[in-house]
Formats: structure tokens, sequence, C-alpha cells
């Protein structure tokens, strides 16, 4: 569903030792750039949740799709390809290629593949049951990444049956349909293509689909879709007040903002008219019933889900319409937080465009001194000048230096 481009401005931190023995942290914005979308949020080295993830520009992506067991026509796999097909189009102007094929991949596979098969009802992934009854699917979609997608998963149940037009047509939009999971991004009830209920009717991209789709990957030269967030000043110090405003294209909207709160200081969340949020807070968020995953996470699985009890969430908000989201015609969204027990400083944001570092709550340590934002830069700005500060970059700098490593 939502998606999000970032311009990575990071707060860096001093840790471990070093933060035992400076009693300091940080503060300097380092830049890189990386996009991401809100269905699956990743990790750094450090098991800090930072930007969600897309796959990278450039990309191409290999779906396999296993033989239909049903030797009987139709061939339900070739009805699959041509609905996973549509996406070819669609993306080809966004920068990521996508090839279908059915069949097993060859030995040595290439990069960037996907597998699709035909499973039996009872089959799980990430929570997901395929079967006929309540709350179940006919296909679950994944994917994964650690710091940006290189794969992914889709299952079918292989009961599904292919005797009528209507019938072929359903398989046809619910191979398009699960590459949206693939792609990294969740259900959208106000789209077509992008909606968990799937028709008989042959899918196309619907206004939503689009502001979805190019939210996560723009086409290319347009500029993406954000909000620039303010922190409004409060007498209470455990109340926090941030407005967010639009600056993007007239057909994009902003339906995913994300704030690194840790779950332990938050007390209550005033949501944006509209909208949801996810409390990483609440233990109710470990399950699939979560208010926060009803019309979203419906029928995938990111590799890193927010119902992992191993997996650190932020604090999420999101769109519950196409109405609700940051747009040119709904121009701004105002969030409220109170906390207990938290300090005031440098926090990072989401909110379709640039990461943003916003005064916010963190969690109060013995080690490290109750400064505000200003301070906060003002101290950054000191260590910088005395060489003190070590900072870990990155982005496609980082990156590279990876892929050196790994060759």
């Amino acid at each position: 569903m939502r998606g999000i481009h970032v311009e990575r401005g990071r707060v860096c931190t001093i840790r471990g030792d070093l933060r035992m023995a400076l009693a300091a942290v940080v503060v300097i914005v380092a830049s890189s750039s990386a996009w991401g979308t809100p269905f699956t949020w990743g990790e750094d080295e450090e098991g800090d949740t930072i930007a969600p993830l897309r796959w990278p520009a450039g990309s191409t992506i290999n779906i396999y799709i296993e033989a239909d067991p049903d030797p009987a026509p139709p061939d339900r796999s070739a009805l699959l390809r041509e609905g996973m097909l549509r996406w070819q189009a669609e993306m080809a102007n966004r920068g990521i290629t996508i090839n279908v094929t059915v069949g097993d991949p060859p030995n040595p596979p290439p990069a960037n593949v996907v597998r699709c098969t035909w499973e039996p009802n009872g089959t799980q992934r990430g929570g997901h049951t395929l079967g006929t009854g309540a709350g179940q699917d006919d296909g679950i979609g994944t994917c994964s990444g650690d710091t940006e997608l290189d794969g992914g998963e889709i299952v079918i149940r292989d009961g599904l049956p292919a005797g009528t037009d209507a019938e072929r047509d359903y398989i046809r939009n619910l191979g398009q349909h699960e590459v949206t999971h693939v792609l990294g991004l969740a259900d959208d009830e106000d789209g077509q293509v992008t909606d968990h209920t799937q028709g008989t009717t042959p899918n196309t991209y619907n206004d939503t689909d689009r502001a979805e789709i190019s939210s996560l990957y723009p086409v290319q030269e347009q500029q993406p879709a954000q909000g620039t967030g303010e922190t409004e000043q409060s007498s209470n110090p455990n109340r926090y007040d941030w407005d967010f405003y639009y600056d993007g294209p007239p057909g994009g909207h902003v339906a995913l903002i994300t704030m690194e709160v840790p779950g332990e200081v938050i007390s209550q969340i005033i949501p944006p008219p509209g909208w949801i949020a996810l409390n990483p807070g609440d233990p109710g968020r470990l399950s699939l019933s979560y208010p926060f995953y009803q019309g979203y996470c419906e029928d995938g699985a990111p590799g890193r889900p927010p119902w992992d009890a191993n997996y650190r969430v932020p604090l999420a908000f999101r769109a519950l319409s196409a109405a609700a989201s940051l747009s040119m015609g709904h121009p701004s969204v105002h969030v409220t937080l109170f906390t207990v027990g938290a300090q005031r400083g440098p926090m990072r944001a989401w909110a379709g465009g640039p990461e943003q570092v916003l005064e916010g709550p963190v969690a109060p340590s013995p080690s490290v001194p109750a400064l505000g934002l200003i301070g906060w830069v003002a101290m950054g700005g000191a260590l910088v000048g005395s060489g003190a500060v070590v900072c870990r970059r990155l982005g496609a700098e980082g990156r590279r230096r990876r892929e050196s490593r790994a060759a």
C-alpha cells in the first residue's frame, strides 16, 4: 500500500563502549539515497529501525511459476503469468523490469528470483493461511531483504477452479495482485490491483493504485510525494505535537508516517482524523487481528512483519482511505503523542520524502544529558569541530563498501 521516498538524513550515535566512555551522542546529517515502502520495514546492522524497503532502481525481478500440477486444461500457471505480466508496462518507466516464466529457474539461477508455487490448503506464510475458510486466502505474496528488497515468494492455493471465463479472469487478477506484495506494497481497499478482494473483471490500475505505486516507485524524473514535519512547542513536557504538510506532485499522496519512538515511553496516541496508529508498545500488535493491519496486510507477509515479536517497529500512522491521505486536496495532518518517562531529543521520522530529524521523545538514559533538539545539534557541531564524532555512514556509499567486501 503506502510508499515513501527517502533521501536519508540520519541522526548518528556513538554506541556501545564509546557511548559509555563519552556519555554523549551525535548529531550530524549524512546524505544518502534510499526509497521505502510501508509494507516492510528494515533494520540496520545495529538493530535500529530504518526506512521501509523497495527494490533498487534498475532491478530486474525474475518470477518463476511452478508448472500447473493439474494437467487438464486450461493451464492455470499460464493464466497467472498473463496477470503478472500486466506489471511490465506499469513498471518499465519506473526503473523496474519484471520477467515472468512458467517453469523452474535455471541452474545457477539469476539474481532477484521470486518463486510462485501451487500449495495445498493450510499452507502458511507469515501468519496467513491458504484455504477457503473465513480469513483464509487463495494467494499469499511476500517480499524480503535486509537494506533493500532482493527476493520474495508467492504461494497459490492448488484447488483454484478455472473452468469458466470468470474463474480464469480471477486467476489472472490474483496473480497480478500478489506481485503487489513482491514489490513491497500492501493492500489498499481504494485500489483495484492493490485491493485484497479481487473479482472476475480484468483489472486496470486506478488512480489510487498509481498513487500508491508512484509513492514507492515514482515515474522516472517525477518528484516524489512527501510531507514536511514540524514539532510544535508544548509547555507539557509529556506532550508532543507534530504537523505534516504535503509537498509533492498534484497526483500523489502520503499515506504512511513513521516515527522512531520507543514503545515503552508511549502513554496515549491521538492520530489524525481518518488515520490509524501502530503502537510499538502495544502487545496487541503481535496479532494479525490488530486494527492497523486490517485492509493493509491481508494476504502479504513481509520479511520482517510488524507482528513479529523479535522486530522493533516504529510508531506508525497510516491513512484509512485515499481521501484522508496527505495530498494537495488534504494538505496537512496533525499528530499528538503523550509519553511517560521520556526526554526530548532528535527523532527520525518518515513521511514520504527525505528522512527527517524532528524533536521527539527518546528513552531516558543516565549517560545521556537531557537536551532539546537545538542542544543536540549544538553538541554535534562542537564534536564535529573537535574531530570527536564517530558516525556510521549509510546509503549508497555504505552499500558500495558492503558490496565490495562481499565481492
